[in-house]
Formats: C-alpha cells, structure tokens, sequence
C-alpha cells in the first residue's frame, strides 16, 4: 500500500516528493525524533517504486561525494533538462571562452578536442603542463566539462551527460600537485533496460518508429551533423519518459508558449508530416506506423505513471502527451517543410494514397502538363526531385495508375537515384501494376545509381534492375512473369568501393514470400542464362 502525499507539499511536476526529500535533508536537525521517524515512513511508502530511478553513487572516494549525491538527488526530481547545475558548496571556476590554456596553481592547463562536429559535439579533454613538459591529461568526456573550486581551494572537473555519445553517468576528478586528475566521484543515471519490461519493449518499438521517419541515411553530412545529434539526443532522452515525465512535459509547455499563434512546434512538425508522408507509400507506412505506436506508447505510459507515481488519470494522460509532444517534436523537426510546387499536388496525393474513390481522384483539378514540365525543368536545373513521382505513389492503385499514365505521365521517370514506377511496383508486390507499366513501356531492365546528392542518401549499392526487386521482395508468380518478358537475370547489382557484383539469383536468399521449392526452380531458370553467358 503507498502512502498519500501530505496536502500542500508538492515538487516541481505538481506532486508530493519534495516534501520527502527536503525532510530527509534535515533529519540531521534538532527535529523530533518521532518526525524523522514519520517523514522515513512516507518518504519511503510514496517513493519506493520509482528508486530505481534515482541517479546512483557507485564510486565514492571522497567525501565531496555525499555532498553532490544530496544535490543530484534534489535535482533530479526538478524540471531543469540538466542533471548537474551550480551546488551553493561549490564555487564555479570560469574558463575564457575558447581559452587556448590557462594557470592554476602553477600548473597550465591546455584544452584540446577529439573530432566532433563544428562546434556541436567535440569531446573535450585538457592536458596539464609543467615548465614545458606534459604531466597529466583530464580524459575526455562526453557532455562537456564544468569546472568548480570547493571552499578548500581544491579545482574540480565535472562531466556533464553526454547525448552525443548516450553517457549516462556524471564523473568527478580532482587536480593534483602532480598534475593527474584522479576520479572522486561516479553517478550512474537511468537506462532503458531499467524499465519494466512492458513500458522497455514500448518505448523501443517507439524509438524504431520515430528513427524511421526521421530517418539515418545522410546524418553525417555537414559540419555539425545535425540529424545524427538529433537521433542521439532522442536516444539518449528516452528513458526520461518513464524516469523523469515532469521535465519533458516542462519543455513542451515552454515551446508552446514560445510559438507562433499557441499552436506548439509539435502541431507544425506534425502537420508537416502529413505532407511528408505523401512524397512516397514507405513514407506513409512508416508515418501511420509512428502514429500508432504514439498512440500505444502514451496509452502504456498513462498506465506505468497511475501505478507507479500514483498520479489520477487526467493527470497521468496530460503528462504523457506533453513528454511524448517535447521528445518526439524536438528531435524529428519538421518545421520549415513545403514539398509540392503544383498547385493541388497535396490533395491529389492525399486522395491516392488515403483511398479515395476513382471518380473523385478524376475530379480533382490539378494541371497534368505543368507537372510534368515542372519536374523535367528540375531535373535539367539540379537533377534534384526527391520526393517520389505520382506514379510511384499509385502502384497499388491500378485504376489510379492507367488514369496518370493517360494523362501523360512518364513511365519510365526516375527519382534521384534511379528508381523507376516498374520498381515500386514490383518491390511492392503489385502485378497488375506491374502488368500495366510494361504494357505503357516501362523500361525492363531499368538500372538505378548513385545520387550525387549523399546528404539525403546514404546508399552503397547500385545497378539495382527490377528483376533485382522482385528477387528480394515479390512472390514466385511476380518473378517468372518479368522473366517471361525479358527481364534479364545477367545484370548483377554493384557494391562497395571494391564494386562487388550480386546477380539477381543470389538475392533470392533475402526474399520470405518464396517457398523453398520455388527458389529451386527459380535458381535453375536464372542460372541456365549467366552459365551461358
């Protein structure tokens, strides 16, 4: 049984436990004894299930030690997005900004940097010096380096939490005479796999999800690596979902005040979304899979906060959604997106791809030959069309499909890396669609590349063809029709700077819709052609 909080002592998200903690810290006073005993009894009763929780002491060789663990544990039931801030026992120790070394006591110091990314993510370490000669090195941390003196004179360093790197620990050192920088002190902070089962299997399926649509390939581009941080950060923040709701559901009441219009920044990322998920169907099956696990996700963590900070409902649901809005719409950011340049573009994807009825796709007023002209001028300009034709989009629409290819749609368009209509259909499994784009001229030995474009592709292989799809990814039925019109089994995919070759009979291993029996014969039909090549 948990014991009720006492009325009107409540910690920063709204509830009881700072009562318990600020108690605690003064059960050394000159209180009653029965009152320590009574505050120990309520602390633990309405505490114990989420100890687990609490950032831990694991290495205490000091007895500053006990000191920064009192704060630390003060600190982590607020909303600040730090665990480490500036203890009143501790006197910050400022370093000019870029400061190339600096003196203390007699001993220089010299900051140096292990590659990160323009300023963004360098691991910082420094080196101490004497009379020339190198004497000791602070290792290099994560999150970056605090310095603080105590009221004795002693100059310690501080790591903060890493997101880059997903540290989860703080590390205390100590300089000494002899320029080494010792470890004092080691707090451990929650992980992932510290959580229930139920709530740990949720919350992964939802980073999968979330990384899905923010996707992976290109997150080194640029100097500061932005999406690579981003994932990282999400990562990284995670386990605050179930471990610290309170201080995530404070970010996203703040970027909602700080938008535009009181609509918050997750509104925007959102709607946004919607637009992205049109650009393509993988985009829209992963989009409507991160909704659903949302949906899960808050329902389970609703559940987890009721039971285990004793929260009603009401209040459980709001903190949920306020947790998932700030982790979620602070690292995918969708907030300057505008895909469509044609007028009416968006709802003409809206209706293929949310199933609209033939007859009101026909309705719809949207000006085939500007389309068509736009994305030529595009590709001549900047070979530059990201996002996926509107054939592509209509593959598991055949009626939808012969319509756009009446309209004088090219059928053998390309997106940025090559692929083509034929492609989609076939890697989708469609063989009506795949029927009606050979018999509209579809190129059937159509072969992709390498975009110039490596910031929004990360891809290592090409020479993809169709009959290389339909080896991966479609039935039996779907493969021995492209073989029957030609699709030749002779053209291998390239890989790697070593241009390793893969014949489209070697990618039968990876497809799961094709039985045994039918590989074998399949591996005949294809192998009779390259042994008489």
């Amino acid at each position: 049984m948990v014991a009720r909080p006492l009325n009107g002592l409540i910690r920063p998200d709204g509830e009881h436990v700072n009562f318990c903690v600020i108690m605690a810290n003064m059960k050394n006073s000159t209180k009653l004894f029965l009152i320590v005993i009574a505050t120990s009894f309520l602390c633990h009763s309405a505490y114990a299930k989420d100890d687990f929780f609490k950032p831990k002491l694991t290495e205490n060789n000091d007895t500053l030690c006990k000191q920064l663990d009192d704060f630390i544990q003060t600190r982590h039931l607020g909303i600040e997005p730090a665990y480490f801030g500036k203890p009143e026992f501790l006197e910050k120790f400022n370093i000019p900004f870029r400061s190339k070394e600096f003196l203390y006591n007699q001993i220089k110091l010299i900051p140096k940097t292990h590659p990160g990314c323009g300023g963004a993510c360098e691991r910082y370490y420094f080196e101490s010096w004497k009379e020339d000669k190198k004497i000791g090195e602070l290792p290099p941390t994560p999150g970056g380096i605090k310095f603080f003196k105590t009221k004795e004179g002693r100059l310690v360093a501080v790591s903060e939490l890493g997101q880059l790197y997903r540290d989860t620990s703080i590390k205390v050192f100590e300089l000494m005479d002899d320029g080494q920088w010792p470890k004092l002190c080691q707090f451990e902070f929650p992980a992932l796999s510290d959580l229930p089962g139920t709530v740990h299997e949720v919350l992964l399926d939802f980073k999968s999800k979330r990384h899905a649509i923010a996707g992976g390939a290109g997150q080194w581009c640029g100097s500061i690596k932005t999406a690579l941080r981003w994932n990282s950060i999400f990562d990284t923040d995670l386990v605050n979902l179930a471990a610290r709701p309170w201080r995530l559901a404070n970010e996203d009441d703040k970027r909602h005040k700080k938008h535009i219009e009181g609509i918050s920044e997750y509104d925007t990322d959102l709607a946004n979304l919607d637009k992205w998920r049109l650009t393509g169907l993988e985009n829209d099956t992963n989009f409507q899979a991160y909704q659903k696990s949302f949906d899960k996700t808050l329902s389970t963590l609703s559940a987890f906060y009721q039971s285990q900070y004793s929260w009603d409902k009401e209040k459980s649901e709001q903190t949920a959604t306020k947790a998932l809005r700030a982790l979620a719409g602070g690292t995918i950011r969708f907030y300057m997106y505008d895909p469509f340049s044609i007028e009416g573009e968006y709802e003409l994807r809206k209706a293929i791809i949310d199933a609209d009825s033939i007859e009101e796709i026909q309705n719809l007023q949207f000006d085939y030959g500007q389309y068509q002209a736009f994305i030529k001028k595009k590709r001549e300009k900047h070979k530059l069309f990201r996002r996926d034709t509107l054939l592509n989009v209509a593959i598991n629409r055949p009626e939808v499909l012969e319509f756009l290819l009446q309209k004088g749609l090219d059928v053998n368009e390309q997106n940025e890396f090559g692929k083509t209509p034929l492609m989609y259909a076939v890697q989708f499994n469609q063989l009506e669609a795949v029927k009606i784009l050979i018999d509209s001229g579809a190129d059937i030995n159509a072969r992709t590349y390498i975009p110039w474009n490596k910031c929004f592709y990360n891809l290592n292989t090409f020479d993809y063809t169709p009959l290389v799809y339909a080896a991966r990814y479609a039935s039996a039925e779907l493969l021995n029709y492209l073989l029957d019109v030609g699709a030749s089994p002779e053209l291998p995919t390239i890989s790697g700077y070593k241009k390793e070759k893969k014949y489209p009979v070697e990618w039968l291993e990876e497809n799961i819709l094709i039985s045994k029996a039918e590989k074998s014969a399949l591996i005949k039909r294809m192998k009779i052609r390259i042994e008489n090549e």
